[in-house]
C-alpha cells in the first residue's frame, strides 16, 4: 500500500502540530517536487532524443550520446528534439548537439 500526501496536506499537518517553520517545510517540499519533475523530464528527453537518433541513423555514436546526456537545460533538449526532424545526416546532427546547437 502506497501512502502519499500532497504538499498542502504536509503543510497543514506541520501547522496542526505546532511546527513553527511550517511555511519553510512546505516551500522545501515544493522545491523537492519541482526538482524531481525537472530531473524526470530531462531524463525522458534524453531517452527520446537518443531513440530518435537510433531510428534515423542507426547506432548512436558515443560522442553524440555523451554530449546529449550531459545537457541539463530543458530548452536545449527541446531544441535538439525539434531539430532532429530537419537534420539530414550525422554531420548536421553533430552541429545540432554542439553547445550553440545550430546546423545549416
Amino acid at each position: 500500500m502506497k501512502f502519499t500526501v500532497s504538499e498542502k496536506e504536509l503543510g497543514e499537518i506541520a501547522l496542526q502540530h505546532g511546527y513553527p517553520n511550517a511555511k519553510l517545510i512546505r516551500e522545501l517540499i515544493a522545491i523537492g517536487y519541482r526538482r524531481g519533475f525537472t530531473r524526470a523530464l530531462r531524463k525522458g528527453l534524453h531517452r527520446i532524443i537518443l531513440r530518435q537518433i537510433a531510428r534515423r541513423f542507426g547506432a548512436v555514436p558515443a560522442t553524440i550520446r555523451q554530449q546529449i546526456e550531459m545537457i541539463d537545460k530543458i530548452k536545449q533538449l527541446e531544441h535538439i528534439a525539434g531539430g532532429l526532424l530537419e537534420v539530414k545526416d550525422l554531420k548536421q546532427l553533430r552541429k545540432l548537439v554542439a553547445p550553440n546547437g545550430k546546423f545549416a
